[in-house]
């Protein structure tokens, strides 16, 4: 059953990020924007862009994904599929 389980959620973190695999940059805005607490001012400093820049990204992220990161539970979707394709990645 573990197996299984952890199938599924490997194929829904992959079905939540597959609009941005072509787009690293907004993959590793969600990187950054998470690991700066979702602050906005601190995640574009951390990528030395413009904090209008910043805000555009994730409308963009919001737009292809259908979940926007700075709403909390969106966030937590979107954190956990991160989370998920870096365990898979390390795998």
């Amino acid at each position: 059953m573990g197996v299984a389980d952890e199938q599924t959620k490997i194929e829904l973190s992959t079905h939540l990020l597959s609009p941005l695999s072509h787009t690293p940059e907004l993959l590793e805005t969600l990187t950054v924007f998470f690991a700066r607490n979702c602050l906005p001012s601190a995640t574009a400093n951390h990528l030395s862009i413009h904090r209008n820049t910043l805000s555009h990204r994730l409308d963009k992220i919001a737009a292809l994904t259908g979940l926007d990161p700075r709403q909390f539970d969106d966030a937590v979707q979107i954190r956990l599929a991160l989370l998920l394709r870096e365990l898979q990645q390390h795998s």
